[in-house]
């Protein structure tokens, strides 16, 4: 493991339960993601699914940005390397819904591409007013495939896929009304607003946590009717289990 992302374990204070705090630490990059740093962040959030302890895992990056995406490759990628790449980003979004612990985004800066995808997926996002979250892939002629297989189940259609086939950026304000963050203050607050959710969610039953979070991620293409019937079914599970 490189010293580019770091892991650490920490205690919330009056709590039993740890906090998985995953830092990217290309500050002069701001933050930019390769292939290597992409590999690591699949095999730390392989890692957390068997942590019963973490309850939470907190994903962050040093200085001033969150995540600028992507590193552009200095040489032409091989179609390995793109299958690659792109196999490890899928992977990490996979794992990101399915982790059993609740996870959440301290965003201040920038968050683009991947970067905006990361902030987008986890269950909570917290972000600092100055923020500004964007998909540019567009600009360089990609179509984000990755993308748009899951950005419209976290805003409405339209708007989602306006941001896809424009590129725009998106300031923090406007992406708390559209829904891609949970809230929004000012730079100097955010660490006390993420350790105030943290509080917060470390006051409720872990059981109960993990089983919305994995009902919400299992029944989300379902209809209204079989949700209810699904739903219906984990509850009893459930408190045929207490």
């Amino acid at each position: 493991m490189s010293d580019r992302i770091i892991y650490e374990e920490k205690q919330v204070e009056g709590t039993d339960g740890l906090v998985a705090v995953v830092t990217l630490n290309r500050p002069e990059a701001e933050n930019a993601v390769d292939g290597e740093m992409l590999g690591e962040l699949r095999e730390i959030l392989e890692k957390l699914k068997d942590r019963e302890e973490v309850r939470i895992a907190l994903f962050r990056g040093n200085g001033g940005n969150f995540c600028a995406g992507r590193e552009p490759p200095k040489e032409k990628p091989s179609p390995a390397d793109f299958k690659k790449a792109l196999t490890d980003i899928s992977e990490i979004n996979k794992l990101l819904w399915s982790l059993p612990c609740v996870t959440m985004s301290e965003v201040r800066g920038k968050a683009e591409g991947f970067g905006c995808g990361l902030a987008l997926q986890t269950d909570v996002t917290i972000s600092s007013d100055s923020s500004v979250f964007s998909f540019p892939e567009i600009n360089g002629g990609l179509a984000p495939a990755i993308v748009l297989s899951y950005v419209g189940d976290w805003m409405p259609r339209k708007k989602a896929f306006e941001l896809i086939i424009t590129g725009r950026e998106v300031h923090a304000p406007e992406a708390l009304s559209l829904g891609m963050v949970n809230e929004v203050v000012p730079d100097d607050q955010l660490e006390t607003a993420v350790a105030r959710w943290q509080k917060l969610l470390m006051s409720k039953s872990s059981v109960a946590l993990k089983i919305s979070k994995q009902y919400m991620h299992e029944s989300r293409h379902l209809s209204t009717e079989d949700a209810m019937g699904y739903g219906l079914l984990r509850l009893v599970d459930w408190m045929a289990t207490r």
